[in-house]
């Protein structure tokens, strides 16, 4: 029996992902299981271990959806039967890129071309009224390294 090489490791498989995500993790090898399940079994745009500055971001991102109650947000939670939005891009954990998700900005200027890291996440209101936030904070959020800017608003005064 031939042992594998690492040439053999298929960078879209569920070992090499979790390998990635557990290098930079900040949970001390721990990850997020919801976040990481969506990744594998439910992101229709199946990014690999290869693309490792968009699987953080997509992993991250997720991470925060589940941790507030993404599901019980009031404007573009991935429920379209329950929630709103401008477009379907535009919903959390959609199939196209997290760089459209609401709140979600991968350009800090106009003359951005191409650019597909984040840069600002604000998550506070939607038309003025309340998303519908809950929970904590992923830590995993802050693993995407060139977000300059964050403001989320929780609906709770006793959330963070």
């Amino acid at each position: 029996v031939k042992e594998p090489t690492p040439g053999d490791v298929d960078p879209c498989g569920e070992d090499a992902i979790r390998d990635a995500l557990l290098e930079i993790t900040p949970s001390g090898g721990i990850l997020d299981d919801e976040a990481f399940n969506w990744l594998i079994n439910e992101d229709t745009m199946k990014v690999c271990a290869d693309n490792l500055a968009q699987l953080v971001q997509r992993y991250a991102l997720a991470a925060f959806y589940f941790s507030t109650e993404g599901r019980n947000w009031n404007f573009c939670s991935a429920d379209a039967e329950k929630t709103e939005c401008e477009s379907e891009n535009e919903r959390f954990l959609s199939g196209g890129s997290e760089c459209e998700w609401y709140g979600v900005d991968c350009c800090l200027s106009s003359d951005c071309v191409n650019d597909s890291t984040v840069k600002t996440f604000k998550l506070a209101n939607f038309g003025g009224q309340v998303i519908g936030l809950k929970g904590n904070i992923a830590p995993e959020i802050f693993l995407m390294p060139d977000i300059k800017d964050v403001e989320i608003g929780f609906d709770d005064e006793d959330n963070p």
